[in-house]
């Protein structure tokens, strides 16, 4: 139920999904739907916890991985990109409105986004602050993400057979990793 609910949610926008369409998705009646879950906005907040278990999945493999804070955030970005790739539920989780997270309980998930992109941030200065400031680095990673949402939105682009590697490229590039 969560992967057509996310399939749809990416597909049309949140607010142009009923309870009905998720239902007809599955195969059951919409009312139905309340059997599993309470809520569209409880549907919109599991999508957005795998999302968030997929992101901090990352942030674990990168961080056994390596010691280097470049070659961990070279790490990150595959695993971001891999994550756009395979599943809807990451660009639902940071397209779908804040206010509308907030409404249906999501401040946690909302604080753990705002640390996810602070740990980049922080990667990306480096240690030893060779990188940009943080400023910079807000902006680098904020136009990293954004980047790769808009990319990930974009049918066509999706179907491309080297679409995962064009995301991990123009992430790279927005980061100032390219070598």
């Amino acid at each position: 139920m969560l992967d057509a609910a996310a399939r749809l949610f990416f597909d049309n926008g949140y607010g142009q999904v009923g309870i009905d369409d998720i239902g007809a998705a599955v195969g059951i009646s919409g009312p139905s739907v309340y059997r599993h879950f309470p809520s569209k906005s409880s549907i919109l907040l599991a999508i957005c916890g795998r999302a968030a278990a997929g992101l901090e999945l990352g942030v674990v493999e990168s961080t056994a991985a390596t010691n280097d804070a470049h070659e961990q955030l070279r790490l990150l970005v595959r695993s971001y990109a891999r994550n756009l790739a395979i599943s809807p539920d990451l660009a639902v989780a940071f397209t779908v409105g804040r206010e509308l997270l907030i409404e249906a309980g999501g401040e946690s998930l909302l604080a753990a986004q705002r640390g996810y992109v602070a740990r980049w941030g922080a990667l990306l200065t480096g240690p030893d602050g060779a990188g940009p400031d943080a400023a910079g680095a807000r902006i680098a990673v904020g136009a990293a993400m954004t980047i790769a949402n808009d990319f990930a939105r974009t049918r066509r682009l999706r179907r491309r057979p080297r679409f995962r590697d064009e995301l991990v490229y123009l992430m790279d590039t927005a980061l100032g990793l390219s070598a």
